[in-house]
């Protein structure tokens, strides 16, 4: 167990820096509701917890873009085979390129920039295949 969870860790990971993953295998939410006068709320039957991750959402897929998701687009893969994508990364030269992490079940990403060096990312990824990411 030890094993596999090292394993996905290191597979998550850049090439160039292995201490910080490029996505996060799960993605922890919590909401908080915004109850009406007059009214409780409740999750599962008891006063919600503040901060309390009330739902996980696991890892997708990613999407890359030349710069922050808000002001740009995201890429067509160069390669997109059911298992593998790649993408050929070619900025401008002003813009960081940005990595989005995709969770299955939500409409919420987390995204953050790649070092402007970065020439390439692929993403390997199946129904019976842990989710790898690297980029070069």
């Amino acid at each position: 167990m030890i094993r596999a969870a090292t394993a996905l860790f290191l597979a998550l990971t850049t090439s160039a820096q292995a201490a910080a993953p490029l996505c996060p295998p799960v993605l922890a939410v919590s909401q908080t509701p915004a109850a009406p006068p007059g009214f409780s709320s409740y999750q599962d039957g008891n006063p919600p917890q503040p901060g309390a991750a009330t739902a996980r959402f696991s890892l997708q897929n990613i999407m890359i873009s030349e710069g922050p998701p808000e002001q740009s687009g995201t890429l067509v893969p160069d390669q997109d085979d059911p298992d593998r994508q790649v993408w050929n990364i070619k900025t401008d030269g002003d813009q960081n390129p940005w990595i989005s992490c995709v969770y299955a079940g939500t409409t919420l990403f987390l995204a953050k920039p790649l070092p402007k060096d970065v020439a390439a990312c692929t993403w390997r990824g199946g129904k019976n295949q842990a989710p790898a990411i690297s980029c070069q």
